[in-house]
């Protein structure tokens, strides 16, 4: 229960003691980067995500408190965001490539693997300066996490927070249903991934419930991540293309990605519609009563 949130407890001594918990996982992985940089970015960006899910569940409780520390983990995030990017393009290269073996052998495949590449860095030793910035936010926002109070105690400590998120998550859906655009794509998968978080962090409430909630939410994560890649990498294919050759190169992998990027929208929404069925307020009062159930067990 060390990244959980224990029913029997005070939220706001849980606010401490799991906040806490997730900037220990963040730390420990930086601090690994010397040893396998790739696993340690990947490790790295999903604590921050955790963490960055936990502070919203307690947003509103913080107040202003939310912000000065969420920036601080943002910035950590967004200081890691390339080298990984990079290595999410050529694996969605790579999957197109196996529809369509001939994109593997072009200019624009051997580009995009140059730049993987160089993020490495000569001898495959990496270039530290992302993962010393990250870690320098990450230092801020542990101390700014220090000084944060919590001063309510009962559900409504977190349930303020759940519901916004979940509201949120709905409205997001509600536009990929409507415009269909990636952006509206990536902030459903972004606001969904923070639920995702939130019922993790309740779990202990009702285990085998939330555990398979948090599952199915990790399966919506994962299809909206492998549509936001397709999409990043055609971009990047377009931009790259600078003659004539490898415009088309990059048409028939625009074509190729459109196509998935389409079958993963449709999963993605059938899915995201079955989970946020429910109304805001009617899902938050049931989780509620499971939690006040698991406390006077």
């Amino acid at each position: 229960m060390t990244h959980d949130l224990n029913p029997s407890a005070r939220l706001d001594r849980e606010f401490a003691r799991v906040g806490d918990a997730l900037l220990k996982e963040i730390e420990t992985e930086l601090g690994r980067m010397s040893k396998d940089e790739l696993h340690a970015v990947h490790e790295s960006r999903k604590w921050l995500k955790r963490f960055r899910g936990f502070l919203r569940l307690y947003r509103p409780a913080l107040g202003k408190q939310f912000r000065r520390i969420d920036d601080q983990a943002r910035a950590a995030a967004r200081h890691l965001s390339g080298a990984r990017d990079l290595q999410a393009m050529a694996e969605a290269l790579a999957l197109l490539s196996a529809i369509e073996p001939k994109l593997a052998d072009t200019r624009l495949a051997a580009r995009l693997q140059r730049a993987v590449d160089q993020t490495a860095g000569a001898g495959g030793h990496s270039d530290h300066v992302g993962a010393d910035l990250a870690a320098a936010c990450v230092a801020a926002a542990r101390r700014k996490f220090g000084i944060a109070q919590i001063k309510q105690r009962n559900f409504d400590t977190i349930g303020v927070g759940l519901t916004r998120t979940y509201r949120r998550t709905l409205d997001y859906l509600e536009e990929a249903h409507l415009r269909g655009t990636a952006d509206a794509f990536h902030a459903l998968r972004r606001h969904a991934n923070y639920h995702r978080q939130h019922m993790r962090l309740l779990g202990p409430a009702w285990p085998k419930m939330m555990g398979v909630r948090a599952a199915e939410g990790a399966h919506l994560h994962d299809l909206l991540g492998e549509e936001h890649d397709y999409f990043v990498l055609t971009q990047w294919a377009r931009a790259a293309a600078r003659n004539q050759d490898m415009r088309q190169e990059a048409g028939i992998l625009s074509v190729l990605a459109k196509a998935q990027r389409h079958r993963l929208q449709k999963e993605a929404l059938g899915l995201a519609d079955h989970m946020f069925a429910e109304r805001p307020k009617r899902f938050v009062r049931r989780i509620e009563k499971y939690w006040h159930a698991a406390r006077s067990a």
